[in-house]
């Protein structure tokens, strides 16, 4: 009789002492690819018993965005709930009016889930939002529902709501480019520049180009400033229009230090030459290779043919019909003997030669 009661007042005391605590767990905060202008806020609610296993029968909370983030226009969705819907009866949803989200879970019939002695997960909840350029934050909420978990005899068990997690109470927005823009100037360059409001995470930007709906190719990184509150400028200057085309067009591959990447709106430039050039050959001198440049205000069917001093062909270095703009061809005169070289333009409307030397 003495043992029963002893159990008995042990199994009372469990249920009077028994608490349940619950806390935010940040997962991730990024943009979403490909989706542009939007990014995803991902966090668990989890919950621990200090006195074993114990059936639930009600868990119910609630948290909130600040006036920041629900300025972002969000959709809040929920998955991986611990309460199945088979077995409880649940509430999920976000209330735009003052940024609540509430999760309730109440025992209909079936099986009741356990909240163990180690954090269990509750559910977790994704949050996407339009990319902004601030930072928000999520509290718990301090009206209804308010924080209650019962047993499976209906018991309200005592717990708090622990500190939010840093990552949720100051959470960067992650920010698009406020400005991105090309322009072509007479010295025969094009400069980008482009500006971010914020950035969070930023390790840099591949400069992208494509030329006459070519394949795109990185021509250039420009490392990021990471994290910053502030306005930040950068630009770069494509010295290197001899690459056969008219339309080049440029776009931003922004690249975060975990990893994930997001592209920026493309850029277009129209380059049309305004006469018919054969450029000085560079190097000059030069060993083994060198590089001719020359430009098209128009379409044109052409050959550049390679002469030694004694008016002998060498080799031709281009034939065929090129589209008008800024074009390039290398020589290798790896097989050539040092010595004095002239190569000639030649085409139906336009004639022109230069002279270059290789030297060994």
């Amino acid at each position: 009789m003495k043992k029963a009661l002893i159990l008995l007042i042990l199994l009372s005391a469990q249920m009077i002492f028994a608490v349940v605590d619950t806390r935010l767990v940040y997962v991730s905060n990024a943009r979403d690819f490909p989706s542009p202008g939007l990014s995803t806020l991902v966090f668990d609610v989890e919950a621990i018993s200090n006195s074993g296993n114990v059936q639930i029968n009600v868990f119910q909370d609630a948290v909130q965005l600040d006036a920041t983030f629900r300025a972002q226009n969000p959709t809040v969705s929920f998955s991986n709930q611990l309460f199945p819907l088979s077995d409880y009866n649940t509430t999920q949803d976000y209330r735009a009016s003052d940024g609540r989200i509430r999760y309730t879970y109440t025992f209909t019939s079936g099986t009741r889930s356990t909240i163990n002695n180690t954090y269990t997960r509750i559910v977790t909840i994704s949050i996407q939002y339009t990319t902004g350029s601030s930072n928000g934050s999520i509290i718990w909420f301090t009206g209804l529902p308010n924080y209650t978990v019962a047993d499976l005899n209906n018991q309200i068990i005592t717990g708090i709501e622990l500190a939010i997690p840093a990552e949720l109470g100051i959470i960067p927005l992650p920010v698009e480019l406020s400005a991105f823009n090309a322009k072509y100037d007479e010295k025969g360059k094009v400069d980008l520049n482009w500006v971010t409001k914020t950035e969070v995470s930023n390790y840099g930007f591949y400069v992208e180009r494509r030329i006459n709906e070519d394949e795109w190719t990185s021509i250039a990184f420009i490392e990021g400033h990471g994290n910053s509150n502030s306005p930040k400028q950068y630009s770069y200057t494509d010295n290197d229009l001899f690459a056969g085309g008219s339309k080049f067009q440029y776009r931003l591959k922004q690249v975060d230090t975990d990893g994930q990447f997001e592209y920026s709106d493309v850029v277009e430039v129209e380059i049309v030459p305004t006469k018919f050039e054969l450029s000085q050959n560079y190097p000059n001198p030069f060993n083994p290779s060198t590089t001719i440049r020359f430009s098209l205000p128009k379409e044109t069917s052409l050959k550049i043919n390679i002469y030694n001093m004694l008016g002998e062909l060498v080799e031709t270095l281009a034939e065929g019909t090129y589209e008008a703009g800024y074009h390039k061809a290398t020589l290798n005169a790896s097989s050539l003997p040092s010595g004095a070289y002239v190569y000639r333009i030649e085409s139906s409307e336009f004639t022109q030669v230069r002279k270059m030397v290789l030297i060994k």
